[in-house]
């Protein structure tokens, strides 16, 4: 198999080399992850999404690299212009966590837009407490039922919750009408 993906790869065939690397990595070849980072850095070039994201992890670790997040986040960002969810999922999470709300809720949207149900309900979040966006509970119940329609369950329990608040506040200003 090795010599398949080696010729595979020598004529930019991006999963062979994306396959290379994970053999490298995971130890099924002698060589590891200085191995592995060539074949991801390979497959990356070539408009591999998982191949960028592998490598972003790398050098997330310092595996085979010295540790860069710099890099790693250089690289999580191709895999996510590359539609590749978890890596958009990933780079929200960094952000978020170095409090960078605005960027975190950009990379979470894209999460979504990818098919992370769990990120959709974090925008929810962000939508319905005005983190990183602009507060609006319509858009946060919009992202909550979308995450609740993809099988995240904390999204069908934050949009019932959403769903009430609006229809209190619709009463509420309903009542101000009237007076």
């Amino acid at each position: 198999a090795k010599e398949l993906y080696i010729n595979a790869c020598d004529v930019n065939v991006s999963e062979a080399c994306l396959n290379l690397g994970f053999m490298y990595g995971s130890g099924q070849l002698a060589g590891g992850f200085e191995k592995a980072v060539d074949y991801y850095k390979k497959a990356c070039g070539l408009g591999n999404a998982k191949g960028c994201a592998s490598l972003a992890i790398l050098y997330e670790n310092g595996q085979g690299v010295e540790v860069s997040l710099e890099e790693a986040v250089n690289y999580y960002d191709k895999a996510c212009d590359g539609n590749d969810g978890g890596s958009c999922a990933h780079l929200g999470l960094m952000y978020e966590n170095s409090e960078n709300y605005v960027d975190a809720a950009i990379y979470y949207q894209r999460a979504c837009d990818a098919g992370e149900a769990k990120e959709c309900s974090t925008l929810g979040m962000f939508y319905y407490t005005g983190q990183g966006v602009e507060q609006n509970e319509e858009k946060a119940l919009k992202f909550f039922k979308k995450a609740c329609e993809m099988g995240e369950e904390s999204g069908c329990k934050n949009a019932e919750i959403v769903k009430k608040q609006i229809e209190i506040n619709e009463k509420e200003m309903e009542k101000i009408e009237t007076l």
